[in-house]
């Protein structure tokens, strides 16, 4: 037998098996459990019926045992019944056929936990070679079982981290340029793909459209064990070419050398720095659209001109930039020696040697902003043009190489999403810097919490369940939804995701996008269209009105002018003929129609004023408070419910109020209060306006809105309904005669807001009018 087996040499294993049976002297028997003793592993001895009758001090200990309770005993007696069965079989094995066996098993340690051990088993024999007995050793391998699942497991975080990544990465052997893996990214940029989980078929050399650069790189990582930001053009599996920065640093497998790549495709800016020189004339639009942060600066390096996209990577505006400030300004405290050698180097018109390099900027909220600079003097003045790329998302890329654990938590913390992981019961486990900061939560006080708890209350049915299908590995589609940040605002994100594993344990990572702003934004431009729609009714509406204004009043002046003139007649027959009595009662009815006309005027003006202004929002409870002040009405009479309802009406609004109130003073029998009551219906607003003053006969509800209908004017709840139907609004009188008017105003969707957020009390059915 060569080699060790469960850490003893064969020749040990010989000396052991030389003293089977406890006999010869004192010295010989010292010497032997001297022997035992210095094994490291618990080992023990048997006779054939499977009776201990040998072993050293660590199996006694391992047993739990003293010696004088365990020689002479079966394995049955220390052991579970399922192990011991299985031992005694293997011995019974090795007595039949003599050798040795060798196995790895669970076996329960006294401490209660589960161990993995392999177990070495060998028979001895006597003088004639015949088997007497069995020497076994244990060895105890959990930790590196241990260890094996950890590293397996470290393997596999990556193995998903490098799949998702969002720029091309990729594996190749240093020796021979050999593809050993590559990401999605890189797949989908270059045109190659897996051949199912095998290794891919193509090599470096099919990548570099100058190999002598692939050298130079290599070189770089060779001499440093990483090399950043190295320009070479690629070529696509169709041939096409590609301008690229390439990072990469020194990965070893299985102690052979290899290269982790990874690659940022710039062809896109390449193209429009070329277009830059060759179009000086089309400056200003490049300048502006060109991607990247561009500045137009003079000796001194300040500012003159920047554009859009580096005030954006600063937090500036242009009128607080340029002519204002210079690049030292915006640049970070770290950079200050080097922007003081490009100011000599600009006075003395020296070449602006290494012109491409990073530059720390400094935002307008003190963040620091990462960017690849590069200088150049514009032809024909004494300025040159800055320009830079935010490399923010490539400096935290790079800076996560540098271990796989370090790597993975590194991407998902510089990431600009927010990255959220809960667990199966829906807990987050882990926010990234960005999701917390968004929703204004330290990453301790989000971590424990359900995903639900931030959830905007009318979203957390689809919430939960998006986030089981999550779990279930179900969904794969984008969907949309609304968070509360601590400060109660509404963050609408896109939320992507994927099952993961986090800590040895199956989690779900979901990226949410911020799409807010293009929420408001969207809603914004509907709200302009939908104004400008309701505008455009109201005015039809309001010109169909006027146009019916000056029928309706001639015919009512007209005829209040014949009984004004009749009765003018019979004032003068009864004066003449000395009837004083009836010329006084003929000139009081004369005096009524006088009003009546005095009071169709008023209606006039006021009917014309409908729809000469635009519609606007106005406060319900405001407007109805500020009649009540205005109009002097009883202190206490009008109870009105405070709201932050804003209704989409006429700005004769106020006056559909005060028809209202005025109507229930005026005709309400032994009135003592008012009410004015909101409700949502469904998606409509009703709002209630009820008293307690003996109510309406049900035969005069539907008239009680005709022109010229009641016993004062009869024009004011015409005119009432007139203002609201201008704006699509309704009303209606639905109250309980005998007990009191209640009018109820029905106001469309559309057409109602919150001036803050708050919730009526919400009811369903068909809206139904007591008539």
């Amino acid at each position: 037998m060569r080699g060790m087996k469960a850490g003893i040499s064969p020749e040990l294993l010989e000396i052991i098996k030389s003293f089977p049976a406890g006999d010869g002297s004192y010295n010989e028997r010292h010497f032997l459990n001297l022997l035992l003793n210095s094994i490291p592993y618990p080992l023990f001895i048997k006779d054939c019926c499977g009776i201990y009758t040998g072993g050293n001090s660590r199996f006694f200990s391992f047993i739990g045992k003293p010696r004088d309770e365990v020689i002479g005993h079966p394995v049955y007696e220390f052991f579970e019944k399922d192990f011991a069965s299985a031992c005694n079989a293997v011995d019974k094995s090795l007595i039949k056929n003599p050798g040795t066996r060798e196995y790895e098993t669970k076996l329960r340690f006294p401490d209660g936990k589960d161990h993995d051990v392999i177990i070495f088993r060998s028979t001895f024999t006597d003088n004639e070679r015949n088997p007497v007995g069995i020497i076994g050793i244990l060895k105890d391998i959990t930790e590196l079982r241990d260890k094996e699942a950890i590293i397996k497991t470290g393997e596999e975080k990556f193995e998903k981290v490098f799949r998702i990544i969002p720029d091309p990465v990729l594996i190749s052997r240093l020796e021979d340029g050999k593809i050993i893996d590559f990401n999605n990214s890189f797949g989908g940029l270059f045109g190659y793909s897996l051949n199912g989980r095998g290794s891919p078929d193509f090599t470096e050399d099919m990548l570099w459209r100058d190999s002598e650069k692939r050298a130079e790189f290599i070189s770089f990582i060779l001499k440093d064990g990483l090399a950043e930001n190295y320009y070479a053009d690629f070529l696509t599996r169709e041939g096409r070419t590609l301008n690229i920065l390439i990072s990469g640093s020194l990965y070893y497998i299985n102690n052979c050398a290899h290269m982790l790549v990874a690659i940022r495709d710039i062809s896109d800016l390449w193209e429009t720095r070329g277009k830059l020189e060759i179009a000086r004339k089309k400056y200003q639009a490049i300048f502006e659209n060109a991607g990247t942060g561009l500045i137009v600066a003079d000796a001194d390096l300040k500012i003159k001109l920047s554009n859009s996209h580096l005030l954006s990577m600063i937090g500036y505006s242009s009128e607080e930039v340029d002519g204002k400030m210079s690049v030292e300004d915006i640049a970070d405290d770290s950079e200050r020696e080097m922007i003081a050698e490009y100011k000599l180097r600009m006075k003395s018109h020296s070449p602006l040697a290494q012109s491409n390099h990073d530059l720390i900027l400094r935002s307008k909220e003190g963040k620091k902003v990462y960017t690849h600079a590069s200088l150049s003097y514009m032809p024909g003045t004494d300025q040159i043009l800055i320009s830079l790329i935010d490399i923010g998302e490539r400096i935290s890329a790079e800076r996560a190489l540098a271990e796989s654990e370090r790597f993975n938590k590194d991407l998902i913390r510089n990431l600009p999403d927010y990255i959220v992981i809960y667990d199966i019961n829906g807990e987050i486990i882990y926010v990234n810097p960005s999701g917390s900061k968004a929703i204004g939560y330290a990453e301790k006080d989000l971590t424990g919490r359900s995903m639900t708890d931030f959830i905007h209350p009318d979203d957390r049915g689809l919430a939960k369940k998006m986030l089981n299908l999550r779990l279930s590995d179900s969904l794969k589609d984008e969907y949309e939804i609304r968070v509360i940040s601590a400060a109660g605002d509404v963050i609408i994100v896109n939320i992507k995701g994927r099952l993961i594993e986090f800590d040895k344990k199956p989690a779900v990572m979901l990226l949410l996008n911020d799409i807010t702003k293009q929420k408001e934004l969207e809603r914004s431009l509907e709200m302009k269209a939908e104004e400008f729609r309701l505008l455009s009714e109201s005015k039809e509406l309001a010109n169909k009105k006027l146009n019916l204004l000056s029928s309706i009043t001639r015919h009512d002046i007209l005829n209040q002018i014949t009984v004004l003139s009749a009765y003018e007649q019979l004032v003068h027959e009864s004066i003449e003929m000395n009837r004083t009595d009836d010329a006084l009662k003929y000139l009081k009815k004369a005096s009524v129609a006088t009003e009546k006309i005095s009071g169709q005027i008023q209606f006039t003006k006021y009917y014309q004023e409908i729809g000469v202004d635009a519609p606007e929002w106005q406060n319900v409870s405001g407007t109805i408070s500020e009649v009540i002040e205005k109009e002097f009405f009883p202190p206490g009479l009008v109870d009105v419910l405070d709201s932050n309802i804003e209704i989409y009406a006429d700005r004769m609004l106020g006056r559909v109020f005060y028809t209202l109130i005025d109507n229930s003073v005026r005709h309400g029998t032994d009135l003592t209060s008012i009410s004015v009551r909101y409700e949502l219906f469904e998606k409509e607003l009703l709002i209630f306006v009820g008293d307690d003053g003996g109510g309406i006969p049900p035969e005069k509800k539907i008239r009680i809105f005709d022109a010229g209908y009641g016993s004062n004017t009869g024009f004011g709840l015409f005119l009432a309904r007139e203002i609201l139907e201008l704006s699509g609004i309704s009303i209606h009188e639905n109250g309980v005669y005998g007990e009191g008017a209640r009018f109820e105003i029905l106001v469309p969707s559309e057409r109602w807001r919150y001036s803050e957020e708050k919730v009526l009390p919400e009811r369903s059915g068909k809206y139904e009018v007591d008539l």
